[in-house]
């Protein structure tokens, strides 16, 4: 399928959810160590258990488990005693959950600091789950299987909120090469977050994001743009420059990438005197490069994609 057809695709399943997954009003407490979510992209109760991430503002660390995966399936089951998904794990407590229903009552039971919204409880669930399984038909099965890829050797991160069909394109391309990331929630909260900044300057509006992950992202990109510049963001690197504590991945609203990752290697970094590259014949990009979309990510980490789904390289 090519990436138009996978983006309407990818837009039918964002207006099928009826706009959950988009807006956010935070937690009233942020846990200290991040939710270990085991689950899949295709999976339709577990788009229910990210939305509800979205909608509080909420943080994970994301374990794909395609169908056919091999690097954290069995784990999940070692952890939970069974193949089922969504698995939740909370280390600041100890708490494992299954059932999308009972781990989105849990996150708002115990961090929410409010009641269950009406559209989480008990008699609309059957309808979330079938509105969440039509949105999943228009993918055609992407995000479900997995594919051959290269590990990094840290967790990526992604910046996006759950309803984005161009976040989704990634997160289907990241759970089919069973690649682990930090789910870092995007979720707009004010009316400036719905602007594009092309928009908001014309109006003379300085943006003053309210949510953490936003006020990240400016800080550190410069910008929460609608739409990516040409190469590099405004022309500063994302990260400190040098080493990276970790590979970064950054989806800045909606549908684009910027990555690096230790010691220069795949996807690159600015080398320190003693890091030697993979291939010392290989042009490394620098700290900051853009990763356009889905494409760039497959070519960094080796998924050969079918076309199902996303898309295809070339």
């Amino acid at each position: 399928m090519t990436r138009p057809l996978s983006l309407a695709g990818s837009m039918m399943a964002t207006m099928a959810r009826g706009g959950l997954g988009v807006g956010a009003q935070p937690a009233a407490e942020r846990p200290p160590l991040l939710f270990e979510l085991y689950e899949f992209e295709g999976c339709p109760y577990c788009r229910l258990v990210r939305e509800a991430l979205t909608e509080l503002d909420l943080d994970a660390l994301v374990y794909p488990c395609p169908k056919g995966g091999e690097r954290f399936r069995p784990k999940a089951v070692e952890l939970g005693g069974k193949a089922q998904f969504p698995f939740l794990v909370d280390p600041n407590n100890g708490r494992q959950l299954y059932e999308s229903s009972d781990i989105i009552a849990y996150l708002f039971e115990t961090y929410g600091g409010r009641p269950l919204p009406w559209h989480w409880q008990a008699m609309a669930m059957p309808m979330q789950k079938l509105s969440s399984s039509l949105a999943g038909a228009s993918r055609l099965g992407a995000g479900m299987y997995a594919k051959h890829s290269n590990a990094p050797e840290q967790p990526l991160e992604l910046y996006s909120f759950e309803a984005s069909p161009f976040g989704r394109l990634v997160r289907e391309a990241l759970c089919e090469m069973e690649i682990p990331y930090i789910s870092r929630a995007m979720g707009r909260t004010t009316a400036a977050d719905w602007m594009p900044p092309a928009m908001r300057s014309a109006a003379n509006q300085a943006y003053e994001p309210q949510t953490l992950n936003r006020r990240t992202v400016l800080e550190r990109a410069g910008s929460v743009r609608q739409s990516p510049p040409a190469r590099r963001l405004g022309g500063v690197p994302f990260g400190p420059v040098g080493r990276f504590d970790h590979v970064a991945l950054v989806v800045v609203e909606p549908g684009f990438l910027v990555a690096g990752e230790p010691e220069a290697k795949r996807v690159g970094s600015v080398p320190h005197e003693d890091d030697v590259p993979a291939d010392p014949g290989e042009a490394l990009p620098p700290v900051g490069e853009f990763l356009q979309g889905e494409f760039d990510l497959l070519a960094a980490f080796g998924g050969a994609r079918s076309g199902r789904g996303g898309g295809s390289i070339e």
